[in-house]
């Protein structure tokens, strides 16, 4: 006995179930072109391919998920350690800058900058493994950020005169410095004169 209308389709269905659905196209091995597209009741069919799309739709989401939080996890393991450079960056001049304070005002400063790294560090993990943003971005976005505002409050402090006796390896640089600013003005001189 021949397959029913709404059979043909459902029989089909099944066939490719844990396959790809190329069997469901017009021409393909089972379908043939005068049995497409199926007669009877199209809901059936449709309902049971919408299912099997959906299916597939959440196992391709579990394992972009999966891929998200693995990738975190080996981002992770690089940017906290690439945190404790951030934290020399932004601790020396909040050391140098409240010396007055005392040593609890430092303490209170520097764990005040610690929890907001931690709180951003946690964050940032959370939207990778709900694949909101990229893994890179979550776990190296508090470091570049805090290594950017200590790159400043190390400009700042230096220029502020609050760094009283500068060590030899400044004074140094500062001679290369200036020696070279001369360099380049007499060669900028001499190039003037026709």
């Amino acid at each position: 006995a021949e397959a029913g209308p709404i059979q043909q389709p459902v029989s089909v269905l099944k066939a490719t179930r844990g396959r790809n659905l190329s069997a469901l196209l017009p021409g393909a091995r089972g379908a043939g072109r005068a049995d497409w597209p199926p007669t009877g009741e199209p809901t059936i069919f449709a309902s049971r391919v919408r299912a099997e799309f959906q299916r597939m739709a959440s196992r391709r989401n579990i394992h972009l998920r999966e891929m998200s939080r693995f990738s975190v996890e080996i981002h992770k393991k690089f940017s906290i350690p690439a945190a404790a450079i951030v934290f020399v960056l932004i601790g020396a001049p909040i050391g140098v800058r409240f010396a007055r304070g005392g040593i609890g005002m430092v303490i209170g400063v520097s764990l005040g900058v610690f929890c907001v790294y931690y709180v951003g560090l946690i964050a940032g993990e959370e939207l990778a493994d709900r694949t909101i943003i990229s893994p890179f971005w979550a776990m190296w976005a508090p470091s570049v950020l805090f290594g950017a505002a200590g790159c400043v409050i190390l400009y700042l402090v230096s220029r502020s005169g609050a760094v009283r006796d500068p060590g030899p390896i400044e004074r140094a640089a500062h001679r290369v410095w200036a020696g070279g600013r001369a360099a380049l003005h007499r060669v900028a001189r001499s190039a003037d004169v026709p």
